[in-house]
């Protein structure tokens, strides 16, 4: 029974680890380090715009769900069983694959969101297309409008609505 409340413990911190990080970055939340820093900016205009939706693995995360819920499927599989011989430990190295696949499918849900897809006419005369994460329709930037696009230090870059 000790064993059980152990292992639904582990699981409960893997999803609480796993959703940690389901946070997107909109064009209207900024990090502590950009507040008070200088940000490059161009004027532009948009020429069209479309919904799109942002789906996949990102880059700089993308095995960690594949490890955590390895992980927790592993452990919980072994505490249940004890590996103690070859068909247990056959179901061990089955579930850390199942947990695997699972911990992947879920990150990647868990990365989809609502987007939009700007193509803007900036100063120079030339299109360049951004796409930018949106929380409600009330953040779409209308076609035709002037805009700034503002680039942070940290290379992420936002399409505002110009004053």
């Amino acid at each position: 029974m000790v064993s059980l409340k152990k292992n639904c413990s582990f699981l409960l911190l893997g999803i609480f680890i796993f959703t940690l990080g389901c946070v997107d970055k909109k064009s209207s939340i900024y990090n502590p380090e950009e507040v008070g820093t200088i940000m490059e900016t161009t004027q532009g205009t948009i020429v069209t715009s479309r919904k799109i939706v942002i789906a996949g693995l990102k880059k700089d995360s993308q095995y960690w769900g594949a490890a955590i819920g390895a992980t927790i499927a592993g452990a919980t599989t072994y505490g249940l069983t004890g590996g103690d011989n070859v068909l247990e430990e056959a179901a061990i190295i089955i579930s850390v694959i199942s947990g695997a696949l699972a911990g992947t499918a879920i990150d990647e849900m868990r990365n989809k969101s609502d987007g939009i897809e700007y193509t803007i006419n900036i100063s120079n005369g030339s299109n360049i297309v951004i796409v930018q994460a949106v929380s409600e329709e009330a953040d779409i930037i209308s076609d035709g409008s002037r805009i700034n696009i503002v680039r942070s230090n940290d290379g992420y870059v936002r399409v505002v609505p110009a004053k």
